[in-house]
């Protein structure tokens, strides 16, 4: 039952119980702290007007999350194996999503939207809107990725359609339908490939469960092989439609490992630089990513011919590059 007050009978209280209830449904403290600053922000207006004496939004926010819990943002680049591994068990359409998204670096709610017309392979550019941006965006594709479209396109039931979804399950629904569908599908898959904990607890003072992985982190991938492949930070914004220092954030939280490595060498420390090899997978490059794309490919050929011919174990191996600090760091600062 809904029970309807003037505004100037509205407390604190009111909002406080407004915040507490969309920390239960689960939304993120930026998300909630955003919709408490427009309240302000409305309320301000009404106080302006005389139609309130007090603004009650004022000093209502999300508590912080203290010490020993989760950072702000935990989220990390994909490695190669796993993006074999998640490639390995995906169907025909979700592995199209990953593997575009792979390439070109899209959010969730721009790639299931994405229309057929608006990959021109002659010139392997993509043209889409970017709803966060609100701007329609051209970016080139990497060459691989042309071909992977072409065997996609194979598959789909309105291949000569331009007008046509490129994702066609995806696509029927609404904008947060379609984003919730794909990242609970694809959560279901880092789940069997035992990339996530589907008991993972919640950390300390988070409404929700987060994770490291989801679906945001394949941009995240292609954001890191874009700096060690050694791309300036003009072109990843670009690329990427990346919005004030979001590219370089991403190079500071997942870059010291590369930059340990540079240390060691120039220490002439060779028996430190061994054991970083050895002990963890490096991070994927843009020849990674196309290697990939390529075992992708053969993927849905092979599901396309019905064939039983077994897919190679892993792609062609490939030594990542070291970042060379001259070419880019300097403009990126």
């Amino acid at each position: 039952m809904k029970i309807h007050i003037h505004i100037d009978e509205i407390t604190t209280i009111h909002i406080r119980g407004f915040r507490d209830h969309m920390m239960a449904a689960g939304h993120s403290a930026a998300t909630i702290n955003l919709r408490l600053a427009t309240l302000v922000t409305a309320f301000n207006e009404a106080k302006r007007q005389g139609l309130i004496d007090v603004n009650p939004a004022n000093g209502v926010k999300v508590r912080q999350v203290k010490s020993g819990g989760q950072r702000k943002d935990g989220r990390r680049p994909f490695r190669r194996s796993e993006m074999l591994r998640i490639i390995d068990i995906s169907g025909v359409e979700i592995l199209g999503v990953i593997v575009t998204s792979l390439n070109l670096g899209n959010r969730n709610g721009d790639v299931t939207i994405m229309r057929i017309g608006e990959v021109n392979r002659t010139n392997a550019e993509v043209h889409y809107y970017n709803k966060k941006g609100k701007k329609d965006v051209d970016v080139p594709v990497l060459p691989e990725w042309v071909a992977f479209a072409e065997e996609f396109l194979q598959h789909h039931p309105d291949k000569a359609n331009p007008e046509a979804f490129l994702f066609w399950t995806y696509s029927k629904s609404g904008q947060k339908e379609r984003v919730q569908m794909l990242a609970m599908d694809f959560a279901d898959i880092l789940i069997r490939a035992d990339l996530r904990d589907p008991d993972a607890p919640k950390p300390f003072g988070v409404a929700r469960r987060t994770f490291d992985l989801s679906f945001h982190c394949i941009r995240r991938t292609l954001n890191m092989a874009c700096k060690l492949s050694n791309m300036q930070t003009d072109a990843v914004k670009a690329l990427l439609s990346q919005e004030d220092d979001a590219t370089n954030k991403q190079y500071d939280n997942f870059g010291v490992r590369e930059m340990r490595k540079q240390l060691y060498k120039a220490a002439g420390k060779h028996e430190l630089l061994e054991a970083i090899e050895v002990e963890e997978e490096p991070w994927m490059t843009l020849q990674d990513i196309m290697n990939v794309t390529v075992y992708a490919t053969n993927k849905l050929r092979a599901i396309r011919v019905n064939t039983e011919e077994a897919l190679p174990a892993t792609a062609p191996e490939i030594s990542a590059p070291t970042v060379t600090k001259e070419s880019n760091d300097e403009e990126a600062s």
